[in-house]
């Protein structure tokens, strides 16, 4: 699935509703999984066709260099805008600030990696573009409402409370 396929909502990529910020933010990590750069479709939520390219290219930008993105002077710059135009027309766009819209990507990634790895706090912030463990966890912990360890004891917790799954076929006959 492209990162931008809303086969739902029509020729929407982004409307402007903040609470639909968490099913964005799951469709671009999984995108991310797979390292692909989004396609981007031709419908859109924008006002005028050059905001859309302007956010689109913004998004490639960003999505190309995912985990450790350039600042928005630098994507403003290689996009051909001013950045405060940037910063405003991806808000009116995806409903979120550019920042935002990156430490939500970075927290998708690190809840997927406390949760299939047994990597440490620190080279999980680290591989997930944090610039230390101390700041990985004020970030997940304003997010989540949880600290990485916490949420990573959750989920083990949950896993191991879970019964043992049966094999659908018969035991094997000891001769």
């Amino acid at each position: 699935m492209d990162l931008y396929d809303y086969s739902s909502e029509k020729s929407h990529r982004f409307d402007t509703d903040p609470s639909r910020g968490a099913s964005r933010i799951s469709r671009a990590t999984n995108s991310l999984q797979d390292q692909e750069v989004p396609n981007l479709p031709a419908g859109n939520a924008c006002d005028d066709a050059g905001q859309c390219s302007t956010v689109d290219e913004a998004l490639k930008v960003i999505h190309a260099s995912f985990p450790f993105t350039p600042s928005v002077q630098t994507v403003a710059g290689q996009v051909g805008v001013h950045r405060s135009h940037l910063a405003r027309v991806f808000r009116k766009s995806a409903g979120t600030s550019i920042s935002e819209y990156v430490r939500e990507l970075r927290i998708e990634m690190a809840k997927r990696l406390l949760t299939t790895t047994d990597k440490s706090l620190a080279v999980i912030a680290a591989e997930c573009g944090f610039s230390g463990q101390s700041h990985f966890t004020r970030c997940f912990r304003a997010i989540t409402r949880s600290t990485p360890g916490k949420w990573r004891r959750q989920i083990d917790d949950a896993s191991r409370s879970l019964p043992a799954q049966r094999s659908p076929l018969p035991p094997k006959a000891s001769h």
